[in-house]
């Protein structure tokens, strides 16, 4: 039976945890499944895997070292750090893993993939998998764009790169011909379906003022009927929080919205099931999880023109697509929706039939056939 690693920064609530728990946990049911988290605390997603392994307090502090030394060293010298010294510890760890359970696979995830080149020195005879969880745009010149060049030797030292859109996978593959496109799958199973009657909204993602678009949000139910609600599902920092009640009060949104915080299970379910519309107001994702679940309830999908979007809603066929920031048409889009009930239905059936595409079985299939 082959062995398989993953590395993830935590399993803390998000969609790069969550999708990796459920790839893990199906992959599991045919492979020896091993998964290494930098952080290995708060864990938000059930894992039922052969063993989960984290750093040891002295690695994570040394790794924690490791950032700052980069960001003062980028700050005051506009000098960027070689990873290879920032996640050090990472790379004993997985070092130490292999020696112990021979691997002859490794799954790096989020930021781990920037160790790729190290580990391919260290054993050429595992493969190596960079599982990127967003597109290559953001990636350069926004997550990475310090590492630059490190990104590109490590994308070019990985045995495949998985990229979650078409457009990605052309993008990804100037660096690696052996790009392969793999969706991520529908997470929750789902039996339930929005009756499309209820006068509420609904938003689930990480409190992230730019990255998810919140204060776009906030802009866009100024212009909606005072009788339809946003229920928030998920969370941020004590920071984002204090800037999103801002927002609500800076446009007068506050009693608008309903602040569920993080859900899962049956709550995220009745969350899904209780609304009528999905909005999505981010400026990027890679994939956009949280689309393909709104889906299955039947719920018709408004969301900002990004390359996660447009992969799921093929380019508007299956959903709303919006430009980017223009929260006018927004609000105009999602209007219409709430005046006029059978154009509510009429995108609910188009979410149906798109989130098919997106069943876990056809998915995992791909993964053994690269594994």
């Amino acid at each position: 039976m082959k062995k398989v690693l993953f590395v993830v920064p935590n399993l803390k609530m998000g969609g790069i945890q969550r999708v990796t728990s459920v790839i893990a946990n199906e992959l599991n049911q045919v492979l020896d499944v091993d998964m290494l988290a930098y952080d290995s605390s708060n864990i938000f997603y059930d894992v039922k895997i052969n063993s989960l392994y984290g750093l040891n307090k002295l690695e994570y502090y040394r790794f924690l070292f490791g950032k700052v030394i980069r960001k003062t060293s980028y700050s005051l010298f506009k000098k960027t750090i070689n990873p290879k010294f920032v996640y050090h510890s990472l790379i004993n760890r997985v070092s130490i893993l292999h020696h112990k359970n021979k691997y002859d696979t490794i799954v790096l995830i989020a930021s781990s993939l920037l160790i790729s080149s190290e580990l391919k020195k260290l054993f050429d005879d595992v493969k190596i998998i960079s599982w990127t969880h967003n597109s290559a745009d953001t990636y350069f010149n926004n997550y990475f764009k310090r590492e630059g060049y490190y990104l590109y030797d490590a994308l070019k030292s990985s045995d495949n790169i998985i990229a979650l859109t078409e457009s990605d996978k052309l993008k990804y593959g100037r660096y690696n011909p052996n790009t392969i496109h793999i969706f991520n799958p529908l997470t929750i199973h789902n039996n339930k379906i929005s009756t499309l009657e209820n006068k509420v909204i609904s938003f689930v993602g990480r409190i992230s003022i730019e990255h998810k678009g919140i204060d776009y949000l906030c802009e866009v139910v100024s212009m909606l009927p005072e009788d339809w609600k946003v229920s928030v599902a998920g969370n941020g920092s004590e920071n984002e929080m204090k800037r999103f009640k801002a927002l609500m009060n800076h446009y007068g949104v506050k009693d608008r919205f309903i602040l569920r915080g993080q859900l899962k299970d049956e709550e995220l379910k009745n969350h899904f099931s209780n609304s009528s519309i999905y909005v999505m107001t981010s400026r990027w994702e890679g994939f956009g999880l949280v689309i393909t679940e709104a889906m299955s309830f039947g719920l018709p999908i408004v969301a900002f023109n990004q390359t996660g979007s447009v992969e799921i809603l093929a380019n508007g066929e299956f959903g709303i697509l919006i430009k980017n920031g223009d929260t006018r048409a927004m609000a105009k889009e999602i209007n219409q929706l709430i005046e006029d009930f059978d154009y509510r239905r009429k995108y609910s059936e188009k979410s149906l039939i798109r989130v098919k595409d997106f069943q876990k079985e056809n998915i995992v299939s791909k993964w053994l056939n690269i594994i």
